[in-house]
């Protein structure tokens, strides 16, 4: 998304990509502490260079990691550093329909941003 709609096609800006990207899903999913950098949230960060970040997947090898990506921080800690795969698997799976106590996601409400 951010090297061909962003930057190739400037289609959209990259705050409102890096949204997208983070705040939308969290706020859909109904995730409060999540999809934004505050104090107390969990911190669930990528650093990238706008510049030259872009995906490398295709239907034959999906696995291929992005170039660009600097660092992936989940649940604070590095699993991405200086470019390179760290190995650690920290975080756990969300389980949204746990947490709503159904298969209907709770409505929306406005957030202070």
């Amino acid at each position: 998304m951010f090297g061909r709609y962003v930057r190739e096609r400037g289609a959209l800006p990259i705050e409102l990509a890096v949204y997208k990207a983070a705040g939308h899903p969290a706020d859909v999913l109904g995730l409060p502490d999540r999809g934004r950098v505050r104090e107390g949230y969990v911190a669930d960060l990528v650093a990238f260079d706008p510049d030259a970040v872009r995906a490398n997947v295709t239907y034959d090898d999906p696995m291929q990691h992005a170039d660009g990506i600097e660092h992936v921080l989940v649940d604070g800690e590095f699993v991405v550093r200086d470019g390179e795969v760290t190995g650690t698997q920290p975080g756990s799976v969300l389980r949204s329909i746990e947490e709503w106590d159904g298969p209907v996601r709770p409505a929306l409400t406005d957030r202070d941003d």
